[in-house]
């Protein structure tokens, strides 16, 4: 996944990135797992990766996915 981590400031530049290695299901609800360099965390939930952010106020992110093309 990639992240415009600081969308207000309206550069429109992906500065984040993260990889899903798992999920994790709780009472029925997925929950993918990632891993990212900057800072280092490895094996945490994107719902703890999102509370991170909340901490540093950080709340409107622009969230984008990795596609992949057919030919």
């Amino acid at each position: 996944m990639y992240v415009d981590w600081d969308s207000k400031d309206q550069k429109n530049e992906i500065n984040h990135a993260m990889v899903v290695i798992g999920v994790v299901v709780k009472n029925g609800k997925a929950n993918p797992v990632i891993c990212q360099k900057t800072p280092n965390r490895n094996s945490i939930t994107l719902t703890e990766s999102l509370e991170n952010a909340h901490n540093q106020k950080r709340y409107n992110m622009i969230w984008y996915g990795l596609q992949y093309k057919y030919e």
